[in-house]
Formats: structure tokens, C-alpha cells, sequence
């Protein structure tokens, strides 16, 4: 057992809390969702009871962006909260929240009532300076990461458009024909019902 894990830890529940930002990240990559589930072994190995573990599975395929329709999220908040928790388990800190804020209020909560947060990297103490440190980098850079890749998905984007090869989502009614050109939609029901409304 590690010696940040007390007796008072084990007696209370270990959360392994899951996420992935899309359904199809979700139908796609398989072993980030096994590699989540697998944390509930981790907290079996150290120390914790079978009947002590809950896994939150709830918010697969949901954004971390904003907590909003994010159940889990809530209902781990809330258990946290009131001290019924003894660590919190998650792949990484952007499993938890990309936001700075949420992610920064979970970690104020563990603090409060000594829970522990357990990540792939190692077991921290939110009480701890040096772990809290390092949560907060966890936090800062899953952050870092989310504003990297917009600004690598707008580059793109605009990269194509100056080709003028950027192609968006026509307007109903509307498609791509085989050379890139946007012609009418050859489906004569579509064509039909354009008319109709208009």
C-alpha cells in the first residue's frame, strides 16, 4: 500500500471516473474506454474493497469543456463533498474537466475533505504542497493542450481556404459534385421539397 493512503482512505469509496469527449471517440478508441475501466483493478491493488469501488461511466462521449449534462461529473462532486470518498481515479487530469476552473474547484473539495486523486502517473494529496503543484500543472497544461489543438484545427481550416479548398457543410439543397463544385442536390425528392417549402 502506498503511504499516502491512510485507513481513513480505504474505509471510504474509491470513484474511477470516466470520459471521452465524443461518441465517436468513444466507438473508435476502444482502449482509452479500457484503459479507464482498468483503473478499477488499480484501486483493487491498492487497497481498496471490491464493494468499495464505483465506477462512473456516465459522461462517455460528453465534452469536458463545461460541466453542463455531465451527471457523473456532478454526482462526483457531490460524493467528494460530502466526504464520502477516499480517491478520485481518472486516466488523467483532462479526464476530470478541460476547464481550469472545474478542475481547480474538484482539487479545492479533495482538499477539504482529504481525498486523494489518483491518475495513471501516480497517487497525489491535494493537502500536499509539492502534489498540489503538480495538479495544478496537470490542470494547466490539459488546458494548453485544448488551446494547442484549436489553434492547430483553425490553422488548418484557414490553410485550406487560402487553396480554396476549404469545404463546409452546403446549405440544404445543395451538395458537392465530383470536381469540388457546389451544384443542386440531383435528389429530385430533396428538389421537390426545397420547392415546396419555398
Amino acid at each position: 500500500m502506498n503511504n499516502k493512503i491512510s485507513s481513513t482512505h480505504l474505509e471510504r469509496r474509491a470513484v474511477v471516473y470516466l470520459r471521452q469527449s465524443t461518441p465517436k471517440q468513444v466507438e473508435f478508441h476502444r482502449e482509452s474506454t479500457e484503459r479507464q475501466y482498468a483503473l478499477a483493478d488499480r484501486a483493487l491493488t491498492l487497497g481498496w474493497d471490491k464493494s468499495q469501488i464505483t465506477i462512473l461511466d456516465s459522461d462517455l462521449g460528453k465534452s469536458g469543456q463545461s460541466t453542463t449534462g455531465r451527471e457523473d461529473f456532478h454526482r462526483l462532486m457531490a460524493a467528494v463533498g460530502l466526504g464520502e470518498v477516499g480517491a478520485v481515479l481518472a486516466l488523467e487530469a483532462s479526464r476530470f474537466s478541460r476547464s481550469q476552473a472545474d478542475w481547480h474547484k474538484l482539487l479545492d473539495i479533495c482538499a477539504l475533505t482529504d481525498t486523494l486523486v489518483i491518475d495513471h502517473d501516480g497517487i497525489y494529496d491535494p493537502n500536499d504542497f509539492n502534489d498540489r503543484v503538480i495538479l495544478g500543472f496537470k490542470g494547466t497544461w490539459s488546458h494548453t493542450e485544448l488551446h494547442g489543438m484549436r489553434l492547430r484545427l483553425q490553422g488548418a481550416k484557414l490553410n485550406k481556404a487560402k487553396k480554396g479548398e476549404l469545404r463546409c457543410s452546403p446549405p440544404t439543397g445543395y451538395v458537392y459534385n465530383p470536381e469540388g463544385k457546389l451544384v443542386l442536390d440531383p435528389d429530385e425528392g430533396v428538389v421537390a421539397a426545397i420547392q415546396l417549402a419555398f
